[in-house]
C-alpha cells in the first residue's frame, strides 16, 4: 500500500483492495494447482507401488509356505533317522550277541580231540580206499 489507509479516498482504497484480492486469488490458485498435482502424483505412485507391494507379499507368503514344507520334511527326516538309529542299535546288539555266542562255541572246540578224531578217521578210511580202488 502506498500510503496510510486513512489518507486514501474510496476509489484508491477499492483499487488497493482489488490488488490484494487478486494476489490472494493467485496464491490460492497456485496452492490449489500444487495440491492437485501432489494428489495426482500420490495417486499414480500408489497405483504403481500397491501392485508391486502385493506381488512382494505373495512372493514372501509363497516362500514361507515352502519353508514350512521344508521344515516339516526335515522333522520327518529326523524322525526317520531316529527310528533308523534305533533299528541299527537293535541289529548291532543282536549281532553282537550272536557273534559272542559263536566265539564261545569256537573257544569250546577241543582242537586236540578234533585233530585226533580226524586222524582216526583217516586211519579207517585209508584201508577202505585201498580196498575200493582194487576193484
Amino acid at each position: 500500500m502506498k500510503e496510510n489507509i486513512d489518507s486514501l479516498n474510496e476509489k484508491e482504497l477499492l483499487k488497493e483492495l482489488l490488488k490484494a484480492q487478486k494476489k490472494t486469488l493467485l496464491q490460492t490458485r497456485i496452492a490449489a494447482v500444487t495440491s492437485f498435482i501432489f494428489c495426482v502424483a500420490m495417486g499414480i505412485s500408489l497405483c504403481i507401488i500397491i501392485p508391486r507391494f502385493t506381488k512382494t507379499l505373495e512372493h514372501a507368503n509363497s516362500t514361507l509356505e515352502k519353508t514350512d514344507t521344508m521344515v516339516e520334511n526335515a522333522k520327518q527326516s529326523f524322525a526317520n533317522i531316529d527310528e533308523m538309529v534305533e533299528k541299527v542299535d537293535v541289529l548291532v546288539t543282536t549281532n553282537t550277541e550272536t557273534v559272542n555266542q559263536v566265539m564261545e562255541d569256537i573257544e569250546n572246540i577241543k582242537f586236540d580231540e578234533l585233530n585226533q578224531a580226524i586222524e582216526d578217521f583217516s586211519d579207517v578210511v585209508e584201508p577202505l580206499a585201498g580196498f575200493v580202488n582194487s576193484f
